[in-house]
């Protein structure tokens, strides 16, 4: 069972930090203009603000009588849809992508609040979303998904500090609203990756050993996640995949 004031907390915190993130971007990098395989800040905050977008209209039209059962055709191909998301922003101004950004987490927001702890922890709320809890959605795509993407460009921008910093702050929180492993596994191993590719190697394999040993449908993944290539050279790293 979800614990819904933590929940609330950690969206407030998401925004809060996509605030902040914008605030301190200086002239040229507010100004700067990505490429499809190589996002600007402008580029990152628009896939955040309409990932969570798309949340607030799933869960316009699940409570809908009639809702569909099916995967709606934007969620059948991930990587198309981020590529016309790209496109689609690219005539955006700051201040539109801000404004939605801040509508986007009100909506989030004030639907959590109104939501009983029962309904939260619903896993057939958005059917097309692969039958999580309806929590975790929220979770999920408006913190730990913007949060990822907010410490991948402090990583490309070289501030390996930060990165991490956010990261942890943001998985301390996200550890908070449950129990189960394989989601506590999943947190961790976030933070691992972000850690591995900021150069903290120790703290990025006891993190990734905890992780596997939470969520051992991990394994797979991590043995190609480009995000851990640092560590495969490690005699630490080997040893958790020993047969």
């Amino acid at each position: 069972m979800v614990n819904k004031d933590k929940l609330i907390e950690a969206l407030d915190f998401s925004r809060a930090e996509v605030r902040s993130f914008v605030a301190a971007l200086n002239d040229g990098q507010r100004a700067a203009e990505g490429a499809l395989d190589h996002w600007s800040a402008k580029d990152v905050v628009a896939h955040l603000t309409e990932w969570i977008t798309r949340l607030v209209s799933d869960l316009e039209m699940a409570a809908q009588a009639g809702a569909p059962r099916a995967i709606p055709p934007n969620y059948a191909n991930i990587d198309e849809t981020n590529a016309e998301i790209y496109a689609h922003h690219q005539r955006h101004s700051w201040d539109e992508i801000l404004g939605q950004m801040e509508g986007s987490f009100k909506a989030v927001r004030s639907f959590a609040n109104v939501t009983s702890v029962s309904e939260l922890d619903d896993q057939h709320r958005i059917p097309w979303r692969e039958g999580r809890p309806l929590w975790r959605m929220l979770a999920g795509t408006a913190v730990e998904h913007t949060i990822l993407h907010l410490s991948y460009y402090y990583v490309e921008i070289g501030n390996f500090t930060e990165a991490a910093r956010l990261q942890e702050t943001s998985v301390a929180r996200l550890l908070e609203l449950d129990e189960s492993p394989g989601w506590r596994g999943s947190q961790v191993y976030n933070l691992a990756c972000i850690q591995a590719l900021a150069g903290q190697k120790e703290k990025a394999l006891s993190n990734l050993a905890e992780a596997l040993r939470l969520n051992s449908d991990l394994s797979e993944w991590s043995k190609q996640d480009p995000d851990l290539v640092g560590l495969r050279d490690h005699p630490a790293y080997q040893a958790l995949y020993a047969s």
